[in-house]
């Protein structure tokens, strides 16, 4: 009997080598090596678009499940396995190629074989070219891009607390982050479902409060607001160990410069932090909502995109679409050979008749699905979600009937959305924010009599108004402290007034003077405090001893030459360092605003004819080299919101959208006029 099976065993090399193999090398661990096959899941196309996911198999014909497997996707990314009945691993592979998959499977024996697999994936731009088509066209340059983005440095405008939600499901948890890249060029970036890796004591779910590690997904765009030229970058998601041993798939809190990424060496992390136009063009097809404009600003997200100056500062919100006369009109232009058919998709949706006409929004005809990543949970809403909850593209249902863009609803004193930002301090000698300005530029925000003017610093949280406090200040700012004159008041005395100052956390509050003699001095040299202050507040009491009731303002950082409610004035040279901040400023009007007439176009080469004697405002839109005033006695004119004499040359600088405001006073010479070349 055991001779019979001995002669068995010798065939059956012969009859069934293969089975044969596999039973002995997992029975009594011959030294034959292992024969590795590398196959996909599903089969491959002959070329996909990225990203691209592949499920990779693994067949051992010796060694089955005592063989361990090593996985290297041939584009920088590699995974281990362990033996297992399945030998299976996945990769996305986010840049256009070909590709070369390898296994290596080990036994126990440390035997090792190998098998390969081609993929190709299809070549679009890249990254670093489209990077090149964005600062030909927008107007700046590698060095101008920022190196220390991080969603830990945005602005948290829809935390999870906004809708009163306490499951992770529910969260939104986004925040906004901004950069100047250039005085004409903008840097905005969204992360979306922020998390950091600590477990929750109480409940074991993730806590959605900073330092954040890791967001949902990351969008930017960056826009020239003159030519309105906009590139897109979307971050490609990876692999990122929580702090329970498990892995989610996610975009890391600290981004990589697109200069960095753009210039890095193929397949590395940096390379492939951000998705090329073709991978981007097939996950997120930005102009299905960023139609009319590069900026959404829905009432959740206004304040923060007016805090950083992009609500009204010369950017094109109507988007593109055919005038009255059927010629093709607006700014807003997706930039790159692989993203051009942006423009064609933004223009066929656009609805300029709409909330989307100069209300920074979405057009109407948006129908873009909601996003919901891995197929579960939503992490952007459509349009359709946004404006009736059920969905549903009625007729009767819009953007404009809904009421979700409520650009001047009433209260029309202190709309989030009247925050304008017209001058940059790097435009000229300082940073005009001036209510001639406002008539020229926004004429729809305009009031003759504002009951106060607000300002705040770009990217800063604190607001500034002149008219918080009882008394005319002579100075109010970082620099200088707080000084209050009693000349300077109507009853002969000021307030008794309080400061502190930011050094990391706020000092105690400081009360150096009162105001008997000239009146209160309140000097930053006297305060003992840091010598860099990043912040200043000061204080009063407008109750009584026993029951306080303590008024609080924010200062500004720089000495303002003008500050009242005919706008806010920085110049320069006032300033320690030379420089001011950037400011925006919003008006505040007790009756409706606007009954100001747009401002009449006038082009280079053109006479205006005869003005006559009301006040008149032109617009130029192109670069002048001269201009010239003719029976203007007792006019005053502006330009650009800046007093100006007749021929005045050269002019106050463009506008941020490039152009160029002249507004004449009433006269009383009917044949007044104005030519420019």
């Amino acid at each position: 009997m055991k001779k019979m099976i001995s002669q068995l065993i010798a065939l059956l090399p012969i009859l069934l080598p293969g089975l044969v193999a596999s039973t002995i090398g997992m029975s009594v661990g011959a030294q034959t090596p292992p024969v590795a096959k590398l196959t996909s899941v599903v089969p491959l196309p002959a070329s996909a678009p990225p990203p691209f996911s592949v499920s990779f198999s693994a067949l051992a014909s010796t060694c089955s499940s005592l063989c361990q497997a090593h996985f290297d996707f041939g584009d920088g990314n590699v995974a281990d396995v362990a033996p297992g009945d399945f030998l299976l691993a996945g990769n996305t592979y986010l840049l256009g190629g070909s590709y070369t998959a390898t296994v290596t499977l080990t036994d126990s024996n440390g035997k090792k074989a190998s098998a390969s697999l081609s993929i190709t994936i299809t070549k679009g731009q890249t990254l670093g070219s489209y990077l090149n088509d964005c600062e030909t066209q927008l107007g700046f340059q590698d060095a101008n891009i920022p190196t220390n983005l991080s969603c830990n440095n945005a602005v948290l405008f829809a935390p999870n607390s906004i809708e009163g939600n306490t499951l992770p499901t529910d969260l939104v948890n986004d925040a906004v982050g901004y950069a100047r890249v250039t005085d004409n060029v903008d840097l905005t970036f969204a992360c979306r479902w922020l998390t950091n890796n600590v477990l929750s004591p109480t409940d074991g779910t993730v806590r959605f409060v900073p330092p954040f590690e890791k967001a949902q997904s990351v969008e930017m765009l960056i826009h020239n607001r003159q030519n309105g030229n906009t590139c897109f970058f979307e971050a490609a998601p990876r692999t990122i160990a929580t702090s329970n041993g498990g892995a989610v798939n996610a975009v890391p809190a600290t981004l990589v410069s697109l200069a960095v990424a753009a210039r890095a060496a193929p397949n590395t992390s940096e390379a492939k932090f951000w998705y090329e136009p073709l991978a981007l063009d097939n996950t997120l097809q930005c102009v299905d909502c960023h139609i009319a404009g590069p900026y959404i600003a829905t009432p959740r997200i206004a304040p923060t995109l007016a805090q950083f100056g992009l609500l009204n500062n010369g950017h094109d919100t109507l988007g593109r679409y055919k005038d009255a006369n059927n010629n093709v009109v607006g700014r807003f232009h997706a930039v790159g050979t692989t993203l051009v058919h942006f423009n064609d998709l933004a223009f066929s949706n656009n609805n300029p008749n709409t909330c989307a006409n100069g209300c920074h929004s979405i057009g109407d005809k948006g129908a873009v699905n909601d996003v919901i990543p891995g197929g579960v949970q939503q992490l952007l809403p459509s349009i359709t979600h946004v404006i009736d909850s059920a969905g549903n593209q009625r007729p009767s249902v819009s953007v404009t009937t809904s009421g979700v863009m409520p650009a001047n609803a009433a209260p029309f004193d202190y709309s989030d959305y009247r925050w304008v930002n017209m001058d940059t301090p790097t435009n000229d000698d300082g940073d005009y924010e001036t209510l001639i300005g406002l008539k020229q530029q926004y004429p729809q925000f305009y009031c003759k009599q504002p009951i106060d003017i607000v300002a705040n610093v770009v990217g800063s949280p604190y607001h500034y108004s002149p008219n918080i406090f009882p008394d005319k200040l002579n100075r109010f700012n970082l620099q200088d402290g707080l000084v209050c004159l009693n000349a300077d008041q109507s009853g002969g005395t000021c307030h008794d007034y309080q400061t502190r100052y930011k050094c990391g956390g706020w000092t105690a509050w400081q009360n150096q003077d009162d105001p008997r003699g000239t009146g209160d001095w309140e000097k930053r040299a006297g305060a003992g405090v840091c010598d860099l202050p990043t912040a200043i507040q000061a204080r009063y009491n407008a109750g009584t001893t026993q029951s306080p009731n303590w008024i609080i303002a924010h200062g500004p950082p720089d000495r303002l030459a003008e500050f009242d409610n005919q706008g806010l004035i920085c110049k320069n040279a006032d300033q320690t360092n030379g420089q001011c901040s950037n400011y925006v400023v919003q008006f505040a009007c007790d009756t409706p605003m606007g009954g100001v007439s747009a401002p009449t176009p006038l082009a280079k080469g053109a006479n205006s004819n005869n003005i006559g004697t009301d006040e008149k405002t032109y617009v130029v839109t192109t670069l002048i080299a001269g201009w010239q005033a003719s029976n203007i006695t007792g006019r005053q004119i502006y330009v650009n919101g800046v007093a100006v004499t007749p021929g005045q040359w050269p002019l106050p600088p463009r506008t941020m959208d490039g152009k160029y405001y002249f507004t004449f006073s009433a006269g009383g010479l009917v044949f007044a006029s104005w030519s420019i070349w």
